[in-house]
């Protein structure tokens, strides 16, 4: 058998490398900053030959993070800025629960109502469906966007908050129980949004902007609600194939609460900063139970959950080419949102929020980790009796690299 001159040569090498330069390759200071992992984080994002999206962190209070990548319209060459409104989807989910939690706390809305009072166009269901199933996505009803699909429809028609009451208002009976199980369907916020003007007397895009959007400061923020409404300083949304290259959307829906709301990452900051301060404060809407007394797993618009040790409220969600995802960690003031204006196979802002979240939440992560896993136990080491027979069928010629055995 040859001897394995490449592995003596390699340790002969490592045995002799200048003790200074050593020291390099182990001080910590050479270590790549948080800064610039994020950057490799979104290296894919950073080129202006394709949509992109934008992205916000915030810690301790303070916005730590901040940067937008790619380009907000392939036609016009015109890149994404903090300042560009994406349609945030599902984050809209969250604060639609603000502004329910506001007519909650001003008693002019109560959880216990039942949905059929406030929008008569939908059956009287028995038990009957109350608005805290529409928060806690626990109502059974058709997701809107498949029943449309199903009925025939395409998602770039013109869609309107009647179109969907209509829709719904042939549902015979919820799919499951109200308050049974959890179901996400996003029929419940545009109906929490409708509930929140008809209560408000309102259209819910005025409510918003005087009530929510511009006293947190969300002055680049707006909810559509007309159907081909052009959102001045918004991107375009496109989806990509492989082989079919880019294609921008047609975006018409006028039926806002889970989409529909406009916003920029410079106002999204602001925002996970004005809902780190809520939670702080215990004003999120709480979690609701299920019928059998377990937890809804919802928060205020939110999935709550477990990541890697630490609790994690979330929300996620595409349409028609826009991206984006929410990753909020209550108890250690951390949060990260992604919002882009592209969908395909390799974006995916909701891996990228949980990479965000590991990379800043690293300590603590490995803090719960150990917490865990427990004190150490130390136990004595059993007696060591190898069998032979064992090892005889691992006899043989073993190749160290080609020409070698």
């Amino acid at each position: 058998m040859r001897e394995p001159i490449r592995l003596l040569l390699v340790l002969v090498v490592a045995t002799t490398v200048p003790a200074g330069l050593a020291a390099q390759v182990d001080d910590p200071a050479n270590e790549p900053t948080v800064a610039e992992q994020m950057e490799k984080l979104f290296f894919e994002w950073n080129r202006l030959d394709r949509p992109g999206g934008s992205v916000a962190v915030v810690h301790n209070g303070e916005v730590v993070f901040q940067r937008s990548y790619g380009l907000a319209s392939l036609e016009h060459q015109v890149p994404n800025s903090d300042r560009t409104l994406y349609d945030v989807v599902a984050l809209g989910e969250p604060i639609t629960a603000t502004a329910v939690a506001r007519l909650v706390a001003e008693d002019r809305l109560s959880l216990a109502d039942d949905v059929h009072t406030h929008l008569p166009e939908l059956p009287a269901f028995d038990p009957p469906l109350k608005v805290q199933h529409l928060v806690d996505h626990t109502s059974g009803l058709w997701d809107w966007r498949a029943a449309w699909s199903l009925g025939g429809g395409y998602l770039e028609d013109v869609i309107t908050v009647d179109h969907i009451l209509t829709l719904l208002a042939r549902q015979p009976e919820p799919l499951f129980t109200p308050g049974s199980r959890y179901e996400h369907s996003v029929s419940n916020y545009t109906l929490l949004a409708e509930i929140v003007a008809r209560v408000t007397e309102q259209p819910f895009r005025d409510w918003m902007w005087a009530q929510i959007l511009r006293p947190n400061g969300m002055i680049h923020s707006v909810v559509a609600d007309r159907r081909g409404e052009s959102i001045e300083g918004s991107a375009e949304a496109y989806d990509y194939q492989t082989g079919r290259g880019y294609r921008r959307n047609s975006l018409n829906l006028a039926a806002p609460g889970a989409h529909g709301l406009y916003s920029s990452i410079d106002n999204m900051a602001t925002w996970l900063l004005d809902l780190m301060a809520l939670a702080a404060a215990g004003e999120l809407l709480a979690e609701g139970t299920l019928a059998d007394g377990s937890p809804s797993g919802s928060v205020h618009g939110m999935r709550r959950d477990r990541f890697q040790g630490l609790t994690r409220y979330h929300a996620s969600g595409q349409w028609l080419g826009f991206n984006s995802a929410l990753q909020l960690f209550p108890e250690h003031g951390f949060a990260v949102v992604i919002l882009s204006n592209w969908v395909s196979g390799w974006v995916n802002p909701v891996a990228q929020a949980g990479l965000v979240a590991a990379l800043h939440l690293a300590d603590e992560i490995s803090a719960a980790a150990e917490a865990a896993a427990g004190p150490a136990v130390s136990e004595p080491a059993a007696d060591f009796a190898p069998d032979p027979s064992r090892y005889a069928q691992l006899v043989g010629d073993y190749r160290w690299s080609p020409g070698d055995v």
